[in-house]
């Protein structure tokens, strides 16, 4: 089996739930890139973010591309609760 039918479909998901499904199928993560718009604070990687795109890096490590759902885009505010 090739490494695309090995890599579990994780778009959409949160990084709570994507990592485990990753490191279960023996997929290591080399790197997390979060997508946001200018100026926007940025404290780290959380739990809900969500993963927008994976990006294959070599046999068996991908980089993930996220982003954070709680930004309010008119305001460009960074709400500390989920929904």
């Amino acid at each position: 089996m090739r490494f695309n039918e090995e890599l579990p479909d994780i778009i959409g998901l949160d990084l709570k739930t994507a990592i485990p499904m990753l490191e279960n199928a023996g997929i290591l993560i080399r790197e997390i890139k979060l997508t946001k718009p200018p100026h926007y604070y940025e404290s780290g990687c959380q739990d809900y973010f969500r993963v927008l795109r994976v990006d294959i890096m070599s046999e068996n490590k991908v980089k993930l591309i996220v982003c954070d759902p709680l930004i309010d885009f008119r305001t460009k505010a960074h709400f500390t609760k989920p929904y």
